[in-house]
C-alpha cells in the first residue's frame, strides 16, 4: 500500500499535486465531474491503495455491475500492483453515458504489465459511475 502526501505529484498524470487533482475526489469533496475525471480518480484510487481508496472504488462501482466480494478482492489484490501511468487515449460523454479508453502501465511483483480497456461509465443522481469495461 502506498501512502504518500497528498501533496505529491497525481498518479493520474496531470501534473498537479494529489490534493489539487483527485485527491479531492477520493476523499468525497467533490463529485468527480466527468467519466475521465472518474476514470482518472479510480487509477489514483489503485495507485495509492489507501482505505479511502479502496472504499472509494466500491462506491464509484455501479451496484448492479459490483462484484459482491469487490473490496475483499481489492484489498487482496492492490498491494501486489504498483500503477505506474495512465494515458487517456479518447474519452467522451453523450448524456448520462460514457466511455474511457486508456491504457495503464504497472509492474506485479517485479513484472511490468500493461492494461489496457475500453470503460463504460454512467451518471445516475448527477453522480459518475464505473459499470464495467472491455
Amino acid at each position: 500500500m502506498n501512502s504518500e502526501p497528498f501533496t505529491k505529484s497525481c498518479p493520474c498524470g496531470s501534473q498537479a499535486s494529489l490534493d489539487a487533482c483527485c485527491g479531492r475526489f477520493l476523499h468525497g469533496f467533490e463529485a468527480a465531474p466527468t467519466p475521465e475525471t472518474l476514470m482518472r480518480s479510480r487509477f489514483t484510487a489503485f495507485a495509492t491503495g489507501t482505505d479511502a481508496a479502496i472504499a472509494y472504488l466500491v462506491e464509484t462501482h455501479h451496484p448492479d455491475f459490483r462484484p459482491p466480494n469487490l473490496e475483499s478482492a481489492l484489498r487482496k489484490g492492490i498491494g501486489d500492483t504498483h500503477w505506474l501511468t495512465l494515458t487517456v487515449r479518447n474519452a467522451g460523454a453523450a448524456g448520462d453515458s460514457g466511455t474511457v479508453d486508456f491504457v495503464a502501465t504497472y509492474r506485479h511483483k517485479g513484472q511490468m504489465g500493461e492494461m489496457r480497456e475500453s470503460s463504460n461509465f454512467v451518471r445516475e443522481k448527477g453522480l459518475w459511475l464505473y459499470m464495467n469495461g472491455s
